[in-house]
């Protein structure tokens, strides 16, 4: 019997009577998995999606209103989608292993967090980064803030391609409320790509990640109306010059003898075309390269007048391997989809 991590939850397996022992396992077989906190009271449902049945349909649905989250875990793990109606949906649900609906009846507006969790196969992994999802906080505007800002999903997504890497994308979206109609819409985006070197599962180091928001693809139906810019270089200031002293990051003080070192962020947005899009890369041999890279995306959408929001989202990753006689380079498929929102 697996414990989930944190203390506050305990994890208590129901099957049915003839399942195999291995239900046991790490991964539920058969049957419903359900945490519930030191009171004994539910917390969360998870399903092998393979072996859902009507019966636990009626119980998802019913979880669902009460705000309990549910996953769904395996393949057709993206059913559950079909079946919650999430305000936010994904049109690309390619190599989903995991999928979960939690709808946030104690926040202001009822928010929803949904996750997908993709892999070319599924591993006990999908499970875990279920298990983190349950312990991400979920915070709707507060305050003044209120009455101009309403949270209406999360989207978090897992996208596994180890042994290269991890990427995970967070979105947040939000209505302002004080704009006409479906009207504007806030996205922040934070993104955590971990190559396979910090994972230490291979020697893959990430060499490019690309965002990108697109407005007038086919299907969507939004303009970019604002976006923060792309941060720039650091100024080499007095506290930046003692502080690559101070952490001997020499190829930082002196560029001219080790070339261009450091993250460099491209922006190549186009407010004719709708579109955000902005390009990150490390220099093969940098020490960013080995490192996870944490980004952060924030722009501003407009609808077009009486229909829901929708727009064209991807993400791409590139990886190297190597050294200076003997260089590997892949990219990773782009992920992402038509992103459609109901506020």
């Amino acid at each position: 019997m697996r414990l989930k991590e944190p203390a506050a939850y305990v994890l208590v397996l129901i099957v049915l009577a003839a399942a195999h022992p291995q239900a046991w396992g790490h991964t539920p077989s058969i049957g419903e998995t359900v945490l519930v906190d030191p009171m004994g009271r539910i917390t969360a449902y998870i399903y092998n999606a393979t072996q859902v049945t009507d019966d636990d349909l009626t119980r998802v649905a019913a979880a669902l209103l009460e705000g309990l989250p549910v996953v769904f875990v395996g393949g057709g793990a993206e059913r559950l989608l079909d079946e919650a109606e999430p305000p936010i949906t994904l049109g690309n649900l390619d190599d989903v292993k995991a999928a979960g609906v939690w709808r946030h009846l104690d926040q202001p507006g009822a928010p929803v967090s949904v996750l997908l969790v993709r892999d070319a196969f599924y591993t006990s992994e999908s499970l875990d980064a279920a298990y983190r999802w349950l312990d991400e906080q979920v915070e709707a505007p507060s305050g003044n803030l209120t009455g101009t800002y309403r949270l209406v999903a999360v989207l978090t997504e897992v996208d596994r391609e180890l042994p290269l890497g991890v990427l995970e994308t967070r979105t947040e979206v939000l209505r302002v409320m004080d704009a006409p109609g479906p009207g504007l819409i806030d996205l922040t985006v934070t993104q955590r790509l971990t190559p396979g070197s910090a994972a230490g599962v291979s020697g893959w180091r990430w060499s490019s990640l690309e965002y990108a928001v697109e407005g007038s693809a086919p299907g969507a139906n939004v303009e970019l109306s604002s976006y923060d810019e792309p941060p720039t270089e650091p100024p080499m200031g007095i506290f930046t010059l003692l502080w690559r002293i101070v952490t001997l990051r020499w190829g930082d003080l002196v560029p001219w003898l080790w070339g261009d070192h450091g993250v460099a962020w491209t922006d190549l947005s186009d407010y004719g075309r709708h579109q955000y899009h902005v390009r990150i890369e490390a220099p093969d041999d940098s020490e960013e390269a080995g490192e996870p890279l944490e980004a952060r995306h924030h722009l501003v959408l407009k609808a077009a007048d009486g229909a829901d929001p929708v727009f064209l989202t991807w993400a791409q990753a590139g990886y190297v391997k190597g050294g200076f006689l003997s260089t590997e380079r892949y990219a990773a498929p782009p992920t992402g989809g038509l992103l459609s929102i109901r506020p």
